[in-house]
């Protein structure tokens, strides 16, 4: 058991650090009592939507690093330099790299999709 500890740590210490914070939060509006206080919920809320946002970006990397072993397609230590890429076009399009050459973004379609629309997939991520 100690030997799959070891070689899922990394992942362990990942979920063990957003576990923390969000319990840091949770404490700290306990104790500060933010729902009294519209400037404070304010913060708090402005610090959950950051905390949201960075995780969704370190999940989507690990995503995309992961898939990468598959089928290699983002340039090679890209993804691993830059640690605040935009997740949108402009953002990814230096990415990925097709015979040596940067192509254009593709999307993915086809009927094993889990959404059928660009709304369902917002709704998802974001509500």
């Amino acid at each position: 058991m100690h030997k799959e500890y070891k070689r899922q740590w990394r992942a362990v210490k990942d979920l063990r650090d957003v576990y923390i914070r969000f319990n840091q939060a949770e404490f700290w509006y306990a104790q500060y009592q933010v729902q009294r206080y519209s400037a404070l919920l304010e913060k708090w809320l402005e610090y959950l939507h950051a905390f949201n946002f960075e995780q969704f970006n370190v999940d989507i990397t690990k995503a995309m690093l992961k898939c990468n072993k598959l089928s290699q397609e983002l340039t090679p230590g890209l993804v691993q330099k830059k640690t605040d890429i935009r997740f949108c076009r402009c953002g990814m399009k230096a990415m990925f790299i097709v015979d040596g050459v940067v192509g254009p973004l593709y999307f993915v379609t086809g009927n094993k999709m889990r959404f059928d629309s660009v709304i369902d997939l917002l709704d998802f991520l974001f509500f």
